[in-house]
């Protein structure tokens, strides 16, 4: 069986992705941004080499964050790139080549694979097409804590709150398969065994105990507490970064605020990808958490700055998401 972890970064996903690796039948390891990529799914036979290139040649993930290419050989994989390319040489298909793929990753651990990698979210349809029985898992968080760990991490107020509007939207445009669940990062921590057991119940797995104890194991790409963390996911699962936007700066919780106010999904990007939630506002309504009206000064020159570098970046490197689709618009207020 075949599954997809996406939704917001800083949302709880290492976490999650720790406990369930520590599954007996479940494989779930580092981020491989393999099913970011439209192309694949549309014209295999075309786009299959671009699955060995990187930087500028390589594809772009279709996600708010520019990432080119793809991280198929990294160690915990054991795939070489000769054999990722007998791999692609001999797969008719994008499933076939998934198949073989996680086939020899998985090894031993070949009930369950999952793949945890945030822009996931923006590919949740289309792997359905794939593995019709496929399962996928959205995990959310409070948006004034998650743009907060963003922000802490070094993201600009205006992308932190972009990154949670964009990859929660098209997460939840899957809310109504069968094949769709989701847990909250706050539920996750205040009760562990009970949201993993529902989880387990989800994917057709039975819970196991040693999913929630303390684990030495990481991840290539994952350092166990980075720039801005509060919580190790290796650690026994506790509430470590609940509360996270209260123990910033006055200004930094005023800039969040007004920027949640004012970024909304633009209008054509509402319509073309038949998302349903236009703000930060209906999506806490969505997913139960209180907006906040507070009023605050403006900063609509701070994120309009912001906004423009980060439309420059994009345009620049040609990202998914660039001047010519650009998928958000600020409000002044």
């Amino acid at each position: 069986m075949a599954g997809l972890i996406g939704g917001s970064g800083s949302t709880g996903s290492s976490l999650l992705r720790q406990i369930l690796n520590r599954h007996s039948h479940v494989f779930c390891g580092p981020e491989s941004s393999l099913f970011c990529k439209p192309e694949l799914y549309d014209d295999w036979e075309v786009h299959k080499k671009a699955i060995l290139k990187k930087g500028w040649r390589g594809l772009r993930s279709k996600s708010w964050h520019i990432f080119r290419g793809f991280e198929l050989t990294k160690e915990e994989f054991k795939v070489t790139e000769d054999l990722l390319t007998r791999m692609i040489d001999t797969s008719p298909n994008f499933k076939s080549f998934v198949l073989k793929y996680f086939q020899h990753v998985t090894k031993e651990k070949s009930d369950l694979w999952l793949e945890k990698t945030p822009g996931n979210a923006y590919g949740f349809r289309q792997f359905l097409t794939l593995f019709p029985k496929g399962k996928l898992i959205h995990i959310y968080r409070n948006p004034y804590d998650t743009i907060a760990s963003l922000v802490g991490r070094g993201f600009s107020h205006y992308q932190a709150t972009c990154i949670y509007l964009l990859n929660t939207n098209f997460a939840l445009r899957s809310k109504n398969s069968p094949a769709f669940t989701q847990l909250s990062y706050e539920s996750l921590v205040e009760n562990p065994e009970q949201e993993i057991t529902a989880l387990c119940n989800h994917l057709d797995i039975d819970f196991e105990p040693n999913m929630l104890l303390p684990s030495n194991q990481s991840f290539s790409d994952d350092p166990t507490k980075i720039k801005g963390w509060t919580y190790d996911e290796t650690a026994p699962v506790s509430k470590g970064s609940v509360g996270k936007f209260s123990t910033l700066s006055k200004k930094d919780r005023e800039i969040i605020i007004y920027a949640c106010k004012t970024i909304h999904v633009a209008p054509n990007t509402l319509k073309k990808e038949e998302l349903i939630f236009k703000n930060i506002h209906s999506l806490s309504k969505e997913l139960k958490y209180e907006f906040r009206e507070v009023r605050t000064p403006s900063y609509y020159s701070d994120l309009k700055n912001q906004k423009n570098k980060d439309l420059w970046t994009r345009t620049k490197k040609n990202a998914y998401y660039n001047f010519f689709n650009y998928p958000v618009v600020l409000n002044r207020i």
